[in-house]
């Protein structure tokens, strides 16, 4: 994935090997679906094109089958960058790890400033910053993941304390309990929501609506009996 970034600066890249191995599976069961599977089974010794061994020769017989990998896997790394981008890793005749290659060194190139950008968003993103509650929870979730990918971790228990520390003040009851029990990630998430839920069904109330709900009119009021009162003087 791609991020922009402001004007003169590289474009940030969250790539990791997953990816890779995912584009890699994917062009098997691409290669299968073209009934090529029984070749790769009895080819398990196929090269890949991700693992940076040595291409095999033209006239090698497994070396069709690399290639047709080596070019959707390079194909799909090409489709996930930006124009920009894309002129500095566009080469000819370059291979899926090639390119990989030289993405993965445009990234290590910023990957400091870009840590520092990402902790300075994380440790200031509140929820009025924010269009929602649902908004917040999952930029606030993003954020931490690429702050794992720049490698500065972002651990769960910090993530809700973060989350708890960015609300508006009509969560201070939920986000102080929150604070004390330290949920999983999730359900503080759905705490909140439930909050947010429990306050938008309170506002949507209208004034006769409220009145109506604190004010009790019994239908068949008890009639009005009189009171008797005893005048007989006590006896002495």
């Amino acid at each position: 994935m791609i991020e922009e970034t402001a004007e003169g600066e590289d474009p940030v890249i969250i790539i990791s090997s997953t990816l890779i191995r995912r584009m890699v599976v994917d062009s098997f069961v691409y290669l299968m679906n073209k009934k090529e599977s029984d070749w790769l089974l009895k080819n398990p010794s196929c090269p890949l094109p991700h693992d940076g061994t040595t291409p095999p020769a033209k006239t090698d017989e497994d070396y069709e089958c690399w290639s047709e990998i080596d070019a959707i896997v390079l194909q799909w790394i090409y489709r996930t960058l930006s124009d920009d981008l894309l002129t500095r890793v566009l080469e000819p005749d370059s291979t899926a790890y090639e390119a990989w290659t030289r993405i993965h060194n445009i990234f290590l190139n910023n990957k400091g400033s870009r840590a520092a950008a990402l902790e300075h968003e994380f440790n200031n993103l509140t929820l009025r910053a924010m269009p929602s509650l649902e908004d917040y929870c999952q930029r606030l979730k993003e954020l931490a993941d690429q702050l794992n990918d720049v490698d500065c971790p972002v651990n769960e228990r910090r993530l809700v304390l973060q989350l708890v520390r960015g609300l508006s003040t009509e969560y201070d009851l939920v986000g102080a309990y929150v604070n004390q029990t330290l949920p999983p990630w999730e359900t503080a998430c759905s705490m909140l929501q439930l909050e947010h839920q429990r306050q938008h069904a309170r506002d949507s109330l209208s004034p006769a609506d409220v009145a109506a709900a604190v004010t009790y009119e019994p239908s068949n009021p008890p009639p009005n009996y009189p009171i008797r009162c005893d005048t007989s003087a006590p006896n002495r």
